[in-house]
């Protein structure tokens, strides 16, 4: 059994990166949307949008000048934009779509420390020629705290973009003021994350912590704390809401209902590797906190975007990295 101490779990999940896609396509699939359009489909209308026309004073018609790629500046119609921890990329790609419609070119530095998860992204970069030709992929396998260690900071970015990745590795307080630093003149840190306004978080929020490696317990509104006690302008765009079909959760005959639980409680083999009494009292709180429509048992999820432009403030209250 996984020891959790203060009645918290240590993470185990992120440790397992296929096994993780694979509970993350399962929680995938019972998500449920009230909007005209599909959550990877969001990114690129809504979210990838506002950050393109954020961009002021960029944008100009690219010209083949024949230098390397990662130096050619915005006004050879280049944009720098580097993803932390990008994942298997169905998110990121929505948002390079949105970005390409302003900008010829994009060189794009993916951080992302899974082998397997790369590779997935690899595949779909390889599925869309026109992706391909428009954008420069770096790929970059290692964590941010790895990549900081070893890059020349003097490297900066137009948009530096974080999705659902801010809770693991260093510390919050560690990451955004350098990824802030990493940012050209007027451009744009932006974070996704969950926000503490759903039952999803009631629930969370009772097992998992910011203090515990493995999986951090950041929220919309910690991060929003931090970047106002050091005076960082900021604005946010709230997701629309979506539901979480969680009635498989409850059936332990049920595999994708194991998977959902991983996923939802970041624990690998819930079901067997909580201690009895943590597990009961997930599950007690997981119907607690639920609602049902039907013969559904559907538990609401609120996720946010924080988007931070560069100025000439800087943070005063960080922690080295």
């Amino acid at each position: 059994m996984e020891s959790c101490d203060s009645g918290k779990f240590h993470p185990t999940l992120p440790l397992d990166a296929k096994y993780y896609q694979q509970c993350y396509q399962t929680f995938s699939r019972f998500m449920e949307f009230d909007m005209p359009y599909t959550y990877e489909t969001w990114y690129r209308q809504v979210l990838g949008a506002a950050i393109r026309d954020k961009l002021r004073g960029r944008g100009t018609e690219h010209r083949l000048t024949g230098q390397d790629d990662t130096k050619r500046s915005a006004e050879d119609g280049l944009l720098r934009h580097m993803g932390v921890g990008s994942g298997s990329g169905e998110l990121e790609i929505q948002i390079l779509q949105a970005l390409l419609e302003k900008f010829k070119f994009v060189y794009n530095r993916v951080i992302e420390p899974s082998a397997h998860q790369i590779n997935l992204y690899e595949r779909l970069v390889r599925g869309d020629n026109a992706l391909s030709a428009a954008v420069r992929f770096d790929w970059q396998q290692q964590t941010l705290e790895a990549h900081l260690a070893h890059s020349d900071r003097r490297d900066k970015f137009d948009v530096v973009t974080s999705v659902h990745s801010i809770y693991y590795g260093g510390r919050m307080e560690e990451k955004v003021p350098v990824l802030y630093d990493l940012l050209t003149e007027d451009g744009f840190l932006v974070i996704v994350l969950l926000s503490d306004t759903d039952s999803l978080s009631q629930i969370q929020s009772e097992f998992l912590s910011p203090d515990i490696a493995g999986y951090r317990y950041y929220t919309k509104q910690t991060l929003q704390s931090f970047l106002i006690a050091n005076n960082i302008q900021h604005d946010t765009l709230d997701i629309p809401r979506f539901a979480i079909d969680i009635t498989t959760c409850f059936d332990d005959s049920s595999e994708e209902g194991a998977q959902l639980l991983d996923f939802l409680s970041h624990m690998k083999h819930f079901r067997t590797a909580v201690h009895s009494k943590q597990r009961e009292k997930f599950m007690r709180l997981l119907r607690q906190n639920a609602h049902t429509i039907g013969n559904k048992v559907l538990l609401t999820h609120d996720t946010s975007v924080v988007l931070i432009q560069r100025t000439d403030k800087n943070f005063t209250k960080r922690d080295s990295p």
